[in-house]
């Protein structure tokens, strides 16, 4: 029998790792790896050169020696690209945002280093709503939900075409007999029309 060798093979050790081995394996062939190496890294068919693709849709890099790499050995590039142009590990509180909102868009430029996650989310907060005037009051002033955040601007409930502020959408819907936007329970009557 001819023995296919690569040129990392050594005789009586791992070839991922170099951990001493017995020479044959269980089944009496000559062993290559640790039990459970041989699908470790590039030796596994699904392979992609230590890159993937996180579930949030940022891309990961395989760093297995990165003092912030999860788990599996993997550090966000976003992260890497931002640590490597300050020359210096980032903090876990240093958030990298990316500024045109691609995740997978990982240039320098396109990224910005923020202190905090509150910082981060304060910025995604924000929306240019200048131009936006309250057809019932003239008021520019855009106010923000207590609990969630989100901006309370409506389109009027029948014209639907000018805004209105928080104080005078609910105003206007009392003033026109509509129901609230948001009710706090269903009915049993809508309860079961719904079904």
């Amino acid at each position: 029998m001819l023995l296919k060798r690569s040129p990392q093979f050594r005789l009586g050790y791992c070839v991922c790792c170099d951990e001493e081995i017995p020479i044959k394996n269980k089944h009496g062939t000559i062993g290559r790896f640790v039990y459970g190496h041989s699908n470790r890294g590039s030796y596994n068919g699904s392979w992609k050169g230590g890159k993937r693709k996180h579930s949030e849709g940022y891309i990961e890099i395989k760093r297995a020696d990165h003092p912030n790499c999860n788990s599996g050995g993997y550090v966000f590039e976003h992260r890497l690209v931002m640590e490597e142009y300050l020359g210096r590990y980032l903090t876990d509180e240093e958030v990298v945002h990316h500024l045109n909102g691609i995740k997978t868009d990982n240039r320098i430029e396109n990224l910005e280093l923020l202190a905090s996650q509150s910082t981060h989310l304060a910025g995604h907060m924000k929306k240019d709503m200048s131009d936006r005037i309250c057809f019932a009051c003239g008021s520019n002033e855009t106010r923000y939900h207590k609990r969630t955040g989100y901006k309370n601007w409506h389109r009027h409930p029948i014209t639907k075409a000018e805004w209105l502020c928080a104080k005078c959408y609910e105003t206007v819907r009392r003033k026109l007999g509509l129901k609230k936007l948001y009710p706090a329970r269903v009915s049993p009557l809508a309860a079961g029309m719904l079904r």
